[in-house]
């Protein structure tokens, strides 16, 4: 996603629309800071919606847009959502790079006032429980005993997966174990979900949809297309902006 490029960001519903500005709006006077630049409460918008009327998306956005700020105020609109609902608000799991997860931490703690716990070792559930986000690194997925952690007996209300290019490759234990990882809903982060073959958006499509076979056939569609002539790049892009706003 870029300040000039909105793509996927079209033929939204009015009611839904209207919905997740007012969250949006809630989300703004909690939040300690601000969305600055234009293009940053129409990417939180994009998640809102999506979340409310799916399993989640993929935010391509570009290194530096402050896609931190976007979840947290994402994390906030629908706190409220549900509170307004009289709905419980599990907690969200960030799955990182194990270099940017006290960042994670910093910023999270920087632009509200949600509760965050910095996973490295096994917590007590109560903790668990408490907290609005847990963030832990990619490399903790990567040891087959991590399945016997806390964080297999929770449900999240989302998993979000920054630098989610990780998952690519399906067939590698860290992908398999980020898999079985009980959540509501998902949502990718990445300013490259694209590396070198238009199969690397595959997993990430595949992770987010595997319970909507109408949508998951569409974004499997987008990526066949991407691997073909030139001409065909803009239906391409019709099917991806079904879950992927870039």
């Amino acid at each position: 996603m870029s300040s000039s490029t909105m793509k996927g960001y079209n033929d939204i519903p009015r009611h839904l629309e209207v919905r997740s500005q007012r969250l949006l709006e809630l989300a703004r006077h909690q939040l300690k800071g601000s969305l600055i630049e234009p293009y940053q409460p129409k990417g939180v918008q994009y998640m809102i919606q999506k979340e409310l009327t799916g399993p989640g998306c993929i935010l391509a956005d570009e290194m530096g847009l402050g896609k931190t700020v976007m979840t947290v105020s994402f994390v906030l609109a629908m706190k409220a959502f549900y509170q307004q609902e009289q709905t419980q608000h599990l907690p969200t799991l960030v799955i990182a790079p194990k270099s940017v997860c006290p960042q994670w931490v910093d910023e999270i703690i920087k632009f509200s006032n949600l509760n965050v716990v910095l996973f490295e070792k096994d917590v007590s559930e109560d903790i668990m429980k408490n907290c609005d986000f847990i963030v832990v690194s990619f490399s903790f997925f990567s040891r087959n005993s991590c399945t016997s952690s806390i964080l297999y007996k929770c449900k999240f209300q989302r998993v979000i997966l920054d630098e989610a290019h990780w998952i690519k490759n399906p067939n590698t234990v860290t992908s398999k174990h980020i898999r079985d990882i009980k959540c509501e809903k998902k949502l990718c982060l990445s300013g490259t979900p694209i590396q070198n073959d238009p199969k690397d958006l595959f997993s990430l499509v595949k992770w987010i949809f595997k319970d909507d076979l109408h949508k998951l056939h569409l974004a499997t569609r987008g990526v066949s297309l991407a691997s073909q002539s030139k001409d065909k790049r803009q239906m391409c892009r019709e099917y991806i902006s079904t879950c992927m706003l870039m």
